[in-house]
């Protein structure tokens, strides 16, 4: 997404002669390739899972989780969760799906949903999981 907005923005400047004009396209062009970065250093952590380096991949999330990018902020619950490069906290893993659901990112509700499923640090919740969007949630609860 952000590639095809560098290259329409790229198009739009070569034929902009208006200086203002130019300012907002560098401006929005600027964004684009921050953008950019941050989704190659977000797809370098998730490398280094599956290499199965957790405290390289934790830094590298940390680092741009902090700049609220909602896919990191989930990611990064995700690994206190389940303690990949760092301890288990669940009460950590619950405040980086609340930010990554803040931030946008609706993975993060079932992340959270699941851990009201399993009662992990938090006191279990059929019913909050499905609220949460927890689908495995649900599927217990009409087994009970």
């Amino acid at each position: 997404m952000a590639r095809e907005t560098i290259k329409k923005l790229q198009q739009q400047m070569k034929l902009q002669q208006n200086i203002e004009t130019m300012m907002q396209l560098n401006s929005q062009y600027v964004k684009a390739a921050q953008d950019l970065e941050v989704e190659y250093q977000f797809q370098r952590a998730l490398k280094a899972i599956i290499e199965g380096q957790f405290d390289e991949a934790f830094e590298r999330l940390k680092k741009i989780a902090d700049k609220n990018y909602a896919k990191a902020q989930e990611k990064s619950g995700h690994m206190y969760e389940r303690g990949m490069g760092v301890d288990i906290n669940y009460q950590k893993a619950i405040e980086w799906y609340l930010k990554s659901i803040k931030n946008g990112n609706p993975a993060a509700y079932t992340r959270l949903g699941f851990i009201y499923e399993r009662g992990l640090g938090v006191r279990q919740s059929f019913d909050k999981a499905i609220e949460l969007g927890d689908h495995h949630g649900q599927s217990r609860l009409g087994v009970l």
